[in-house]
């Protein structure tokens, strides 16, 4: 008898288990795998019943593609385009905007622009013809034109290799009108590094001509680099998140996943049958879609706890664009009453949408001094000194460390070597050029 009983309590101990083991790994899925899990669940349990939700019909872009020229058609009012479009670049360009921040017309105007991109990325239409075969005005096309040109890939929207680079060029380093009219003059030779033909057309240095040089065969010309060659690979975000009236509002972006509740026929078969073995099938079904329902609305709570401590923690990185504050797993384990197992899973591998990407564990960071600086912070810092350092003559670590130190903040060599190498960064003697 005491042997039935403890094989009894082993037993129960191992369905806890095993149980807990599957409510961790659904919380550490992302959105696709949860919906994977759940059709798999779905097809295998006869309790279970999918609960459709009603879909968003969003009205596709109409384009007309032809394959040599470009052309405007003024006798029947339409305009023809050879255009690279896919829904795909679409829902990757939208997702890095707050489209609660927009309206309607500016998301119509948007949509409609981003089908008329090439198969490089580029925008070669004159706005002012748009505006006369749409029902749009200047001013929105330019508007949302100058939105659109902010989002990556970096270059995006613009007219050609030159303006692509300049825009690229401008973002990363000092802004020089004489380097932007460089690229755009001489790209041909830029990139052939002829710096002595250069050199006597413009009369620019060849020790600027050749830091250009340097610079620009780390950017790309083409905003869809290969992708019109490749399948096109976009993030689709966990969790969507907006700003209103000075309150977070936060979503799991779970629309795509089927809502599934009980079956009532078979519930009421349960009650009704007279086969045991039937009844039994039947409640162990109705257990694992109890635990199925449970687990998603417990999923759903504690991803959003933690999204909201982590923004209510980083309000001034979102609003303000200030550095990222120190912030551990433990940190928001300790607000919420959980474990920092729980937090791990939560975070893991899930993306963020507020007006841009975030990957959520890349948020958080390590105090590397008394002072509360984030070694996210200190990195960019690093960074930015290295990326504007002269290349013939880079700073080693120690003098990284002086500069660091002038701007307040104190850190030793051995964190500026350890920060360096980990950004996969060489040190000054492979640096220099």
């Amino acid at each position: 008898m005491i042997n039935n009983k403890l094989d009894i309590k082993l037993k129960q101990n191992l369905i806890v288990t095993q149980s807990q083991i599957l409510s961790l790994k659904l919380l550490e899925m992302n959105q696709i795998e949860l919906k994977e899990y759940l059709i798999n669940e779905y097809e295998s349990n006869p309790i279970l019943k999918k609960q459709e939700l009603e879909k968003i019909n969003l009205q596709s872009i109409k384009t007309k593609h032809i394959s040599n020229k470009t052309n405007m058609d003024e006798q029947n009012n339409t305009l023809d385009y050879a255009i690279y479009y896919d829904k795909n670049i679409e829902i990757e360009l939208l997702f890095q905007l707050d489209v609660t921040s927009f309206s309607n017309k500016q998301i119509e105007i948007m949509k409609y622009l981003i089908g008329l991109l090439d198969d490089k990325g580029f925008f070669k239409y004159d706005l002012k013809d748009i505006s006369q075969l749409t029902n749009y005005n200047l001013k929105e096309l330019k508007d949302c034109l100058e939105i659109l040109k902010q989002l990556e890939p970096e270059g995006i929207f613009s007219e050609n290799p030159e303006q692509c680079l300049i825009y690229q060029y401008n973002k990363h380093w000092q802004t020089d009108d004489e380097i932007n009219i460089l690229i755009k003059n001489n790209l041909q030779d830029l990139l052939l590094r002829n710096v002595t033909k250069i050199n006597k057309q413009t009369s620019i240095k060849q020790e600027k001509i050749r830091e250009v040089i340097d610079k620009i065969s780390d950017l790309t010309p083409y905003p869809f680099y290969n992708k019109a060659d490749s399948q096109p690979e976009y993030i689709i975000p966990d969790i969507l998140v907006s700003r209103i009236n000075n309150v977070w509002k936060i979503e799991l972006n779970d629309t795509f996943v089927d809502e599934y509740t009980y079956d009532d026929y078979y519930l009421s078969l349960i009650q009704k049958a007279q086969d045991e073995e039937l009844k039994k099938y039947l409640n162990i079904n109705l257990e694992r879609a109890r635990f199925a329902i449970e687990s998603i609305k417990k999923r759903r709570n504690t991803i959003l706890k933690i999204v909201k401590n982590i923004l209510d923690r980083q309000e001034n990185y979102f609003l303000k664009n200030q550095p990222l504050k120190p912030m551990t797993l433990s940190d928001i384990a300790n607000d919420l009453d959980i474990s920092e197992s729980t937090v791990s899973r939560a975070v893991k591998c899930k993306y963020m949408q507020y007006k841009k990407m975030y990957l959520l564990k890349e948020l958080f960071s390590n105090k590397v001094n008394a002072q509360g600086n984030s070694s996210k912070e200190v990195k960019n810092i690093i960074k930015n000194i290295i990326d504007s350092e002269n290349k013939k003559s880079p700073y080693s670590d120690l003098e990284i460390k002086d500069i660091v130190l002038n701007q307040g903040i104190k850190i030793s060599r051995r964190t500026v070597t350890k920060y360096r190498e980990s950004m996969d960064i060489l040190n000054s003697s492979k640096r220099k050029k």
